[in-house]
């Protein structure tokens, strides 16, 4: 069987021979990207690999509209002859934590893929976010103000349960994809709300997209994908940067307090600092959504410069406090957080 173009490129992201004989879950919604996801993953499987299940997570949001995308999805494993997992969560309210609809759909439907590869030993996951997906979720978090982290955009991979998420299409534009369906006359779903610019992301999609192409640069979606290549890279550098100076740091560090060496930060530069004090929130995974670059600024000219007072109050419970040469910070037991709701807008 001749290899279509687009198969050849889906096995540059996705080779062969980082499949072995694993079993592979490859996440379907119904629409054009993961439906053809599947395909590509159908089409290169050697039958030496193991095998494919097909996911799909009904959230129940689109009433008889999200039934029918769960047997489509039923319809399109039974054809391809291979397993398929369905998981009901629906979105109660409730139960959003403040996340919001999108948010909150996406830690159920994570949740419900790191269950389908426990089950199935898989390992891996495959989702079908695309180059417009990049795009799109990069300039979200510039609107939103996000730092250089967020600027990398989407991981093409992390840790996921006993394997690994992975996103082979990040390097492939949706409009391919269709063409890729279309030349085979492969179906999928549709999904009206994705057309609705009351969401932000498809005010981007069908908005704004459009017209930074038309009246700004036609290669804008390209340029944006570069930026965040820009920014990965950047970010790899400046994490080995502040993995060294944390550990030069470090004198002490437990699941609510961690302490540091005065002397060995407050000469560094400014952005370092902030950096440091972002992971280190990240490590003791204390609460960052409501720690805003005010925060940032604060916590680093006590660092840096002793002001006082001595002792200041975070958001989540955490207390930063000067000690001779060190600086302690810990998370108060029981404590409410002292500053007010705060956006997270992102930092440096």
């Amino acid at each position: 069987m001749s290899l279509h173009s687009l198969e050849k490129k889906f096995l540059d992201a996705f080779p062969v021979d980082r499949r072995n004989n694993w079993p592979i879950v490859v996440a379907v919604s119904g629409g054009p990207d993961s439906v053809a996801l599947f395909h590509l993953v159908r089409r290169t499987q050697p039958p030496t690999c193991g095998p494919v299940v097909l996911a799909h997570v009904n959230h129940q949001l689109r009433g008889p509209e999200s039934e029918e995308d769960a047997q489509f999805c039923e319809e399109l494993a039974r054809q391809a002859g291979v397993a398929f997992r369905l998981f009901v969560r629906p979105i109660r309210p409730e139960a959003t934590s403040g996340l919001g609809l999108e948010a909150a759909a996406r830690h159920l439907r994570y949740q419900a893929l790191k269950e389908a590869a426990e089950d199935v030993g898989a390992r891996y996951v495959l989702t079908g976010h695309t180059a417009n997906d990049q795009v799109e979720t990069i300039l979200y978090r510039v609107f939103r103000g996000a730092g250089l982290r967020g600027l990398c955009g989407i991981p093409r991979s992390r840790a996921f349960g006993p394997g690994v998420l992975l996103r082979p299409l990040l390097g492939i534009y949706r409009e391919e994809l269709i063409q890729y369906l279309r030349e085979h006359n492969w179906n999928y779903r549709s999904d009206r709300t994705n057309e609705s610019t009351d969401f932000a992301r498809n005010c981007i999609r069908h908005v704004i997209l459009p017209e930074a192409v038309r009246g700004v640069h036609p290669a804008a979606m390209q340029g944006v994908l570069r930026v965040g290549l820009n920014a990965q890279d950047a970010w790899a550098f400046l994490e080995a940067v502040v993995n060294e100076a944390l550990t030069c740091s470090l004198v002490s560090q437990s699941p609510i307090e961690v302490v540091l060496r005065r002397d060995a930060i407050r000469y560094r530069h400014p952005f370092l600092v902030r950096q440091m004090i972002l992971e280190l929130w990240r490590q003791q995974q204390w609460p960052l959504r409501k720690l805003t670059r005010d925060h940032l600024l604060e916590l680093t000219d006590l660092i840096r410069e002793g002001t006082a007072p001595s002792c200041r109050h975070f958001p989540g419970g955490i207390e930063a406090r000067l000690t001779g040469d060190r600086i302690v910070l810990c998370r108060l037991i029981g404590c409410r957080p002292l500053e007010p709701p705060v956006d997270h807008t992102g930092s440096d």
